[in-house]
């Protein structure tokens, strides 16, 4: 594992901001998705979401606990 660098905290915290944004605003049957900003499309046909991107931000949520 790579040392934490603080000279990144900005970048990290914007993105926990995102993340936790679209949790508040999106988060439905436990999955999030892909566009954290625009959440879900009107087309459902378009929002098949890839066990990748759940796994991702679980990790993403991890790493915040263990570094900020």
């Amino acid at each position: 594992m790579l040392p934490y660098d603080p000279s990144v905290l900005t970048y990290v915290q914007a993105f926990r901001v995102n993340l936790n944004y679209a949790y508040s605003n999106y988060y439905k049957d436990g999955i999030l998705p892909r566009d954290l900003l625009g959440g879900w499309d009107k087309d459902s046909r378009k929002n098949n979401v890839e066990g990748m991107f759940m796994f991702s931000y679980v990790t993403q949520y991890a790493l915040f606990a263990t570094y900020l």
